[in-house]
């Protein structure tokens, strides 16, 4: 696993929370404000910066700026989603950005695999949502574990990771206490249904214990990280899944690989 030194950029921000690239150029972080490239991280354009705490006026809606989830389909559009239930839109790479729900309770973590189809979700709590029609109508799918992170490889196949909770032999999800299991979950029909590929004790009586990220290459190849530095690996898709060496033990929250090489970012 190789990485390459980053040297922070010379930007005005006030807090980012995520960051997703269309291509080796083009790309969006967001947080307090939206940030985004066209020369691979050079230079940066703040498309709805504001001071913290403060609103700004979006398709004739006041939002307060603190998005956490950005998610790009094809070379035009994205998505981002907020602390309070808002979800922008956007279908020129960034450069401008539209309302299109403004108190949604699908969670603030967005997950598309094209213009039409994608997932929201929330942290450790036990919901999911999709949405077939660009984000514009969201139906719940309920879980029987706390979803950290999700990624999917279509329409149909993905993955889910997380913790499962069980206090005296029963699973209880969203509770926070009693022992704890770091989950991954997949699906074959788009999230109705779920099977546990992977379960692991952690510590008891300790939060986010679970697994946080997940990404894949392809239907085969994947990774999962997640408490105390875990690393996961599968060429699989998931029916065996092996711990890798790792140099951290801290808590690691995200994984990105670039699909055509075999560079990382965790």
């Amino acid at each position: 696993m190789r990485g390459a030194l980053c040297k922070p950029a010379s930007i005005r921000s006030y807090g980012l929370n995520r960051l997703s690239f269309i291509d080796a150029k083009k790309g969006c972080a967001i947080g307090s404000s939206i940030l985004c490239t066209e020369d691979g991280g050079k230079t940066w354009n703040e498309k709805l910066g504001v001071e913290p705490g403060s609103w700004k006026r979006i398709d004739n809606f006041w939002l307060a700026i603190e998005l956490y989830g950005v998610s790009f389909s094809g070379h035009s559009n994205g998505f981002a989603a907020g602390k309070s239930g808002q979800i922008l839109k956007t279908e020129d790479s960034g450069k401008t950005w539209n309302m299109i729900a403004r108190r949604d309770t699908c969670g603030r973590y967005a997950f598309f695999v094209n213009n039409k189809t994608g997932w929201f979700h929330d942290i450790d709590l036990p919901l999911l949502c999709r949405t077939d029609d660009g984000g514009h109508t969201r139906r719940e799918l309920k879980m029987d574990m706390n979803i950290e992170g999700v990624f999917f490889s279509d329409e149909m196949t993905g993955w889910a990771v997380g913790r499962r909770t069980k206090a005296e032999g029963e699973q209880h999800p969203g509770r926070r206490f009693g022992k704890v299991w770091a989950v991954i979950e997949h699906t074959v029909d788009g999230g109705k249904t779920w099977n546990t590929q992977y379960e692991e004790l952690t510590d008891k009586n300790l939060f986010y214990r679970g697994l946080r990220g997940i990404f894949f290459t392809d239907r085969k190849t994947g990774w999962a990280v997640g408490f105390k530095g875990i690393t996961l690996h599968t060429e699989d898709g998931g029916k065996h899944w092996v711990r890798q060496k790792s140099s951290s033990s801290n808590r690691l929250l995200k994984n990105s690989l670039h699909k055509s090489k075999s560079d990382s970012i965790m």
